[in-house]
């Protein structure tokens, strides 16, 4: 076994006898040091968001937040002109419109008081709750559609609750959907037939390699009081490895236990290399798929369209400036009821909302601030 400096523990396989790597081998070292990358991204990429997220949470958030209660405050004045302002029937419309344009924009990043749920009922057409329902009912419409054109499946969520245990009943619903028997092709018969070949010789080489390992590694046959205590710890990871048939972990075990002391991997014989390649490969994909997924995670909601530090600076600058630009809005507004002034408000607040209609709302997810 061979130990480098690109990683603490890459299995490799070298050739002892100067004879050039067969392209088993070859295909071997190149799985194990994708794996060893993928398992030091996996650890970096979650540290990186886990900071970048702790940074958001101290220094943007808060601001966020803050710039969300004042557009709440800044429509509950506008609904207080209402009765203070006579404005003409189309100057009320778009005054009406802004209170409630106000309100969405804040509910997008809090989620509203009983005092701000119910200001907000009593001047939108449909009730926050309503919005929420209907919010729900379209993501589920987008859902099956999504479902229906990529994979066939034609499924209803009309019923389909919000919490998680009616997901789970989803995604059991969703498997039964994949699992259906369909019609098989030879192709496919002869395909599944070596697939099943192919698990019996895995599960096989599964029970092989625990008896191997339980052999070299069973404490009670160490004298050594510290070396006991770690094959005991060496030995819970090979069976809990074994009970739940998961080859890789075994492999990897085995490679260092086995193989390292006998410094023989290079004998390997062709089939067991297959074996040993097959399984190095779907863990390849197991932890592509989890490197992927990390950023999807809901707790990273908030930070899925930010990657560095700097990212957040610029979100910060620019809460501060909507801060002290709606502060200063609002104190204007508060000490003469210019009518004036809150209109051109109004319909730069409304020329901005059309604007920004025109375009993905998604990209402006974190622009949060009237310019």
């Amino acid at each position: 076994m061979k130990k480098t400096t690109e990683s603490e523990s890459i299995i490799k396989i070298v050739s002892n006898n100067k004879k050039p790597l067969t392209k088993n081998q070859l295909l071997f070292n190149k799985l194990t040091k994708k794996i060893e990358e993928l398992e030091r991204e996996i650890i970096e990429e979650d540290a990186n968001l886990n900071k970048l997220l702790t940074l958001f949470s101290k220094k943007a958030r808060p601001l966020i937040e803050e710039n969300a209660n004042l557009r709440i405050k800044t429509s509950m004045f506008l609904a207080e002109t209402t009765s203070k302002v006579k404005y003409t029937k189309k100057q009320s419309e778009n005054v009406s419109d802004v209170i409630v344009y106000l309100c969405n924009d804040a509910f997008r990043f809090i989620v509203p008081n009983e005092e701000q749920e119910k200001f907000y009922d009593s001047w939108a057409k449909t009730t926050y709750q309503d919005e929420l329902k209907e919010q729900s009912n379209e993501t589920k419409e987008e859902l099956s559609d999504f479902m229906k054109n990529t994979f066939g499946l034609d499924i209803d969520l009309k019923d389909l609750g919000d919490d998680p245990e009616d997901f789970m009943k989803f995604q059991e619903k969703l498997k039964e959907q994949f699992e259906k028997p369909k019609k098989k092709t030879k192709k496919q018969i002869q395909k599944e037939a070596e697939i099943e070949a192919e698990e019996e010789i895995k599960n096989k080489s599964i029970r092989g390699i625990y008896i191997t390992l339980a052999k070299i590694l069973h404490p009670d046959s160490e004298i050594d009081k510290k070396l006991k205590e770690e094959k005991e710890e060496l030995m819970k990871k090979v069976t809990s490895a074994y009970d739940n048939k998961d080859l890789p972990t075994l492999l990897k075990l085995e490679m260092e236990w086995v193989y390292n002391q006998t410094q023989n991997l290079d004998k390997l014989s062709d089939s067991k290399l297959k074996i040993y390649i097959s399984a190095l490969k779907e863990q390849v994909a197991e932890l592509e798929m989890e490197k992927h997924s990390i950023r999807l995670n809901p707790r990273f909601s908030d930070i899925q369209d930010i990657y560095d530090e700097s990212e957040i600076k610029v979100l910060v600058r620019e809460q501060n400036k909507n801060l002290k630009l709606f502060e200063n809005i609002l104190k204007s507004f508060e000490e003469s009821y210019d009518k004036k002034e809150i209109l051109k408000f109004v319909n730069d607040y409304i020329e901005e909302i059309e604007e920004s209609e025109e375009v993905d709302l998604f990209e402006d997810f974190l622009n949060f601030g009237f310019e």
